[in-house]
């Protein structure tokens, strides 16, 4: 039930209950936020029927305290920003998402649940930021020129691919974390590496200088664990 709208430019519902897209949900050129309740003990969700899709083009669009109920296609189409704040997948199928050229994915405490959406990244930026809980997604594949960013890192990935000229840099560091003996934000578990020729592959926070997963890494790109990131081969990962 969508118990508020604004009709301005931005345009904010916050909704409780199940709020239902049969056809889908589309946002071009406006900037959108959709609000669940902050620790309801039962969360909003939003349902896409069947086939649905999610598409957001030449728009802005804020997602906080809902689950996403899909099993088909969550797409960033062109010049989209998207964040996702405590944000949840489920359905009947894996969802992907797709980050396309001039978008940005951004995933705060989102993706913890075991209903794990595949990322792709063409030639833009995806972003996330794990405090609370792991940060759970199935493949990860960048693609030519595409940046992952990756602060308070904590992480599970079976598979990531990083492109021709593209970059992952993963740091613990970010601002004052809880510590209550839950949380290693320098975690990043990988099942399979792959650096492709002119990628660069830095995780600043690793436990050791090796890495414990299989590591595939090209010759002409870089790919280091646990470094310094004044290093000259870290210039990329001037972390943000």
């Amino acid at each position: 039930m969508i118990q508020a709208t604004a009709h301005l430019d931005p345009v904010i519902f916050n909704i409780s209950g199940d709020c239902q897209f049969e056809a889908g949900f589309f946002t071009r050129g406006r900037h959108i936020g959709i609000n669940g309740g902050d620790g309801e003990k039962v969360r909003p969700r939003l349902l896409l029927g069947e086939g649905a899709s999610f598409q957001v083009k030449n728009s802005g669009i804020d997602i906080a305290d809902v689950d996403i109920v899909t099993g088909s296609t969550f797409l960033l189409a062109q010049s989209a920003s998207v964040s996702l704040f405590r944000v949840n997948f489920s359905g009947p199928e894996a969802t992907t998402i797709s980050v396309r050229a001039n978008s940005n994915l951004r995933l705060t405490d989102s993706l913890q649940t075991e209903s794990r959406p595949s990322i792709k990244v063409t030639a833009r930026t995806l972003w996330i930021r794990s405090v609370f809980a792991p940060t759970k997604l199935d493949r990860v594949y960048a693609s030519i020129g595409s940046s992952v960013w990756c602060r308070v890192c904590n992480v599970d990935i079976p598979s990531l691919i990083l492109d021709i000229n593209s970059f992952l840099c993963a740091s613990e560091a970010y601002d004052e974390l809880p510590n209550d003996g839950n949380f290693n934000p320098g975690h990043l578990n990988l099942g399979e590496l792959t650096v492709r020729t002119g990628s660069v592959f830095v995780h600043e926070g690793a436990p050791s200088a090796e890495p414990t997963y299989v590591a595939n890494v090209l010759p002409g790109s870089i790919a280091e664990w646990n470094v310094d990131t004044s290093f000259e081969s870290s210039e990329r990962c001037v972390f943000r």
